[in-house]
């Protein structure tokens, strides 16, 4: 009996040592970890708060505007959006207004309001009529047309009369100014029972009909012209043309072509066409009175131009009104020859009258 208590009495002492070192070992790893959160605690910085997420579905009501992002949603939807819905309409409707401004006959402008500014003395109502037309056709424009003056001082300058498109200016509600420098016109050419006016560079500037030949019957007709006529805006290449145009712009200048009242030029005989002996250039005075000018200037024989003027001037003095008679200022003996074969142009003689 005292053996089996014995070994009782060890098993027992063995199991509460046992018992003893684990409670030891596990008091021992648990203050270890306490130890360690409480280091861990103090040494470890405060985390950083967590950024919003975007793509977090939030009600509207809860999203608020930020500065990188501008207005929120809220904002468009209550503001912007039914100013737009409103604005829209407006706008349209003022676009429509503008258009429906711009198609009103008033604001149309065409060939009655072109205006010429400073219009020249020898120009007639007709004949300003007659260049508007021309050079402005039948179109019609709108005078909040932006390149309504580009178009009109297009047109003029492909016009023939127009020798310089000095300013165009458009002026409210449908007026349009123009400043031209114009060719003038000094003679009539008279081809195959047509009329042609030309300038002082023979320029041919029109055809001209019953309408508007009225308004230059008192220019000098020239006649016997062989070569056709070219086209409008293109010089005439015939020779006596030329000579005839420049006699009497060399008249013109030197004051006499009023006081001569030249109204015929006859270049039938030019170069001797009819008769070498005869004057190549005839003038004709509203009394019937024909000047023998001769050939052009610097021809063998003949009198220089300024001997030729001083001639007329002289006759002018001596003869006076006196009808029917010849001046011969070719030669240095020429004078008045009373003798007076049949006088070509006439006809246009009384026409001018």
């Amino acid at each position: 009996m005292p053996r089996k208590s014995k070994k009782t009495s060890l098993k027992a002492r063995i199991s509460k040592a046992t018992a003893t070192k684990v409670r030891s070992r596990s008091g021992s790893s648990s203050s270890k970890r306490k130890s360690g959160r409480t280091k861990s605690t103090r040494v470890t910085k405060p985390r950083k708060p967590a950024k919003p997420n975007p793509k977090a579905e939030l009600p509207l009501s809860d999203v608020q505007a930020s500065p990188e992002d501008g207005q929120s949603p809220s904002f468009v939807w209550r503001f912007v959006l039914p100013t737009v819905l409103l604005v829209a309409p407006l706008i349209g409707c003022g676009w429509a207004a503008v258009r429906f401004v711009k198609s009103m006959p008033q604001f149309e402008v065409d060939a009655e309001q072109l205006m010429l500014v400073d219009r020249p003395d020898w120009l007639s109502p007709a004949a300003e009529r007659s260049i508007n037309q021309k050079a402005f056709s039948s179109a019609r424009f709108s005078i909040f047309d932006p390149d309504l003056t580009s178009k009109i001082h297009q047109a003029y300058e492909n016009d023939p009369w127009v020798l310089r498109v000095d300013r165009v200016s458009k002026h409210f509600p449908n007026e349009v100014q123009v400043k031209l420098s114009l060719r003038r016109p000094i003679a009539r050419v008279f081809r195959a029972n047509r009329e042609f006016l030309i300038d002082r560079d023979s320029m041919m500037l029109e055809r001209l009909n019953r309408n508007t030949a009225a308004t230059y019957r008192r220019l000098p007709a020239i006649i016997g012209a062989p070569a056709s006529p070219p086209k409008r805006g293109v010089r005439w290449k015939d020779s006596g043309i030329i000579a005839a145009a420049d006699i009497i712009r060399t008249l013109e200048r030197e004051k006499l072509l009023q006081p001569l009242k030249i109204r015929v030029v006859d270049i039938s005989n030019f170069g001797g066409r009819r008769n070498p002996r005869q004057s190549d250039v005839v003038l004709v005075r509203s009394n019937r009175v024909r000047i023998l000018w001769g050939r052009t200037a610097g021809s063998f024989g003949e009198l220089p131009l300024q001997q030729k003027l001083k001639k007329i001037r002289q006759l002018m003095k001596e003869a006076g009104d006196l009808g029917n008679v010849d001046w011969n200022i070719r030669f240095p003996n020429g004078g008045i020859i009373t003798e007076q074969e049949d006088l070509e142009g006439s006809d246009l003689l009384e026409e001018t009258e």
